[in-house]
């Protein structure tokens, strides 16, 4: 729920000052944070529903929603990264050069210092719940 409430914040808060500054790179990025609450959301509702046992409709369990989320996601992900694609081809064809306001810059900023926290949150956070989470970060990073 954490997780939802934060990429749903820091996306709201781009998303709102990319519209009013202009900067594409902000409300793509704002986008991006999107699809990751509608993401987080996906997982929510699917660990929900794959936890259920087998009945009479599902003999073999509820598991198959796992799949059924993942394609909701994925789909998402496939929309928004077609738009932020033509938004960009079409910014680039236009001869409009304009730079960010500062305000774009601060709120990028302030974003990237809150991820970076809630991933030190959840770092912190794994061990006590058994994830794998940390070690998922160090295989890539």
């Amino acid at each position: 729920m954490l997780s939802i409430v934060t990429y749903l914040f820091i996306a709201t808060l781009k998303l709102i000052v990319a519209n009013n500054s202009g900067p594409s790179a902000l409300r793509a990025d704002g986008l991006n944070n999107t699809t990751d609450t509608i993401a987080s959301i996906a997982v929510l509702i699917d660990l929900r529903l794959a936890r259920r046992p087998p009945d009479d409709n599902h003999p073999y369990g509820h598991w198959k929603a796992e799949t059924v989320a993942s394609m909701i996601t994925s789909f998402i992900t496939l929309a928004v990264g077609l738009e932020v694609l033509i938004s960009a081809v079409q910014h680039f064809l236009t001869s409009e050069r304009a730079s960010p306001d500062l305000i774009a810059g601060f709120v990028g900023l302030f974003s990237s210092i809150v991820l970076m926290s809630f991933y030190l949150y959840n770092n912190k956070l794994a061990p006590k719940k058994k994830s794998g989470l940390k070690r998922c970060f160090e295989r890539y990073f």
